[in-house]
């Protein structure tokens, strides 16, 4: 029996599992491409198509996340419009939204939580032409998914799912138009004499009920003129020796102890000292 050196060992098992790993997202991209699909054919929209190149920026960010064990659309200063600038320059379509998601262990699990979100489903349902998908399992045991949509600006017509024909457009079909009996015509009769219209009166309104312009009316009950005001709420001053507050628009005046004098500290403002 031959024997290979652990390091050969591992790196075989390495490849393997990464191989596996490889798999299972392709896997993935065409499951949830024939679901989003499917969910837009029931709307009356184009279906999509894989792209390689949203695949590759969507597995980037599902593994980010994974490492860091985090679900976000902008991680260590890079959000997707970033991710997404090299698309237009190396695989011809710009990138125009992204849907991400955390704990669902299976396409279809994630694809359900997505159509349940309403900016996730409008995201879905958008005007793009292509879809790419991105699966990472962290430490913790969860999975991070990523799914980015782009534009390539063509018209296509993709099969709902990878493999399958694209549906034919439906034929427009033109029927000869049917011949139209003459309505049968009835015998004339005179014609009514027409009363001509009275003209419109000045100040009325055609079509409209005429409103009458509302008089206003004077109210005999006497009213009560109110108190002129003597002075301004707390302003205070000397009279006659006594302190002089003012409450409610009047002065009332009080002493001053016996050891204290009236005196004024600014215009509007006396004590006793």
């Amino acid at each position: 029996m031959k024997l290979l050196p652990i390091a050969t060992v591992a790196a075989i098992v390495v490849l393997a599992t990464a191989q596996s790993a490889e798999a299972d997202v392709s896997s993935y991209n065409n499951q949830i491409l024939c679901d989003v699909n499917r969910a837009r054919a029931n709307n009356g929209l184009p279906a999509l198509g894989l792209s390689e190149g949203l695949k590759n920026i969507a597995q980037a960010h599902s593994t980010l996340q994974a490492r860091l064990e985090k679900m976000a659309h902008d991680l260590l200063g890079q959000s997707f419009v970033d991710r997404a600038k090299s698309l237009a320059s190396a695989f011809g379509i710009r990138g125009s939204a992204e849907n991400v998601a955390a704990g669902q262990k299976t396409p279809k699990e994630v694809f359900e939580s997505w159509m349940k979100s309403a900016g996730h489903y409008k995201n879905i349902m958008g005007p793009h032409t292509h879809m790419g998908l991105g699966a990472a399992k962290g430490n913790n045991g969860q999975y991070y998914w990523t799914q980015d949509f782009g534009n390539d600006g063509k018209t296509h017509n993709f099969p709902i799912c990878p493999g399958e024909s694209a549906p034919a457009p439906a034929p427009i079909t033109t029927s000869a138009p049917k011949p139209v009996a003459p309505a049968a015509t009835p015998a004339s009769k005179p014609a009514a004499p027409v009363t001509p219209a009275a003209p419109s009166a000045p100040g009325i309104i055609p079509y409209r009920t005429a409103i009458a312009p509302k008089v206003p009316t004077v109210s005999t009950k006497p009213r009560k003129c109110r108190a002129a005001r003597l002075c301004w709420e707390g302003q205070s001053t000397c009279h006659e020796g006594k302190l002089a507050v003012c409450r409610k628009g009047r002065w009332h005046l009080s002493s001053c102890p016996t050891s204290r004098v009236c005196k004024v500290d600014t215009p509007l403002k006396a004590c006793c000292q």
